[in-house]
């Protein structure tokens, strides 16, 4: 009986410690690349600020976003995995002779720090990319007005 009991929990803590084991055959996912991560969604702008404060008559704005009207915050951007760039203007626009979308080419710079954006209208734009997952990002870039240079920062979420 004594035997039966040594050998009964032999048996069930060996079953207990294989069926806990992990797998050797599972690997982890490899990590996506910044590229990977841009493409395959919306990107919408859910804050825009300025540094320093832009000035408006008597008024300070850091807050650019809160600026803008609904015809410009549901505005989202697309990124290809082969180089196409889409700037959509949403569901609203402010003036109905715009076209409903714009199409360039995007590519990340050698280090993969800043996104550069091409569009067919001659603009050219290269964003700083201080923060990167596959649903947020930050950029960062810089604008002159008045002599004046102010660093704009987006964040940006991918809404699907």
């Amino acid at each position: 009986m004594k035997t039966n009991r040594i050998l009964t929990t032999v048996i069930l803590a060996t079953v207990l410690l294989t069926a806990c084991q992990k797998s050797s055959d599972s690997t982890p996912a490899p990590a996506l690349t910044k590229a990977q991560m841009l493409v395959g969604g919306q990107w919408k702008i859910k804050a825009l600020t300025a540094s320093p404060a832009i000035k408006i008559g008597v008024l300070s704005v850091t807050d650019v976003l809160s600026l803008y009207p609904s015809c410009i915050t549901d505005n989202f951007q697309t990124f290809s995995a082969d180089g196409v760039y889409v700037f959509d203007e949403g569901t609203t626009k402010c003036d109905s002779s715009d076209p409903q979308r714009e199409t360039g080419t995007w590519k990340l710079s050698a280090d993969e720090t800043q996104v550069i954006l091409n569009m067919p209208s001659n603009s050219h734009e290269v964003w700083e990319l201080p923060m990167l997952t596959s649903t947020q990002a930050t950029t960062r870039s810089q604008m002159v007005v008045y002599g004046t240079t102010y660093t704009i920062t987006a964040s940006l979420e991918k809404v699907n």
